[in-house]
């Protein structure tokens, strides 16, 4: 998908942040640095869209909102301000009506490693 010719995709900055916490706290774990995994894993068509007052402020008002995620709630209010599809793998967020969802089953790396 992020393959397409000419398509900008935008990442919610605090997506970054999630993935240096899981890092830090051993929940994830990447073949480099995260720096140098940020570099390779960020291409040129993806923009990263910064946390800004606005998404704060939509975040807090979000309707129905289905976890109690800070960090859902702010990429999901990145992608409403932005009128972006999130995409997503998160099944709490699967059918949240007030933002356009694209959902994937994630793919199950322990099943394909064996």
């Amino acid at each position: 998908m992020l393959q397409t010719p000419r398509e900008i995709f935008g990442l919610a900055a605090i997506s970054l942040w999630e993935i240096g916490k899981r890092v830090q706290i051993g929940k994830l774990e990447l073949p480099k640095n995260l720096a140098a995994w940020f570099a390779d894993a960020l291409a040129p068509n993806i923009e990263v869209l910064p946390l800004t007052a606005d998404i704060v402020n939509e975040a807090m008002s979000l309707p129905e909102f289905p976890n109690h995620d800070p960090a859902d709630e702010l990429i999901v209010a990145t992608a409403r301000l932005h009128k972006l599809t999130l995409i997503t793998t998160d099944r709490k967020l699967k059918k949240y009506r007030h933002v356009r969802i694209h959902y994937f089953t994630p793919i199950d790396t322990q099943s394909t490693a064996e």
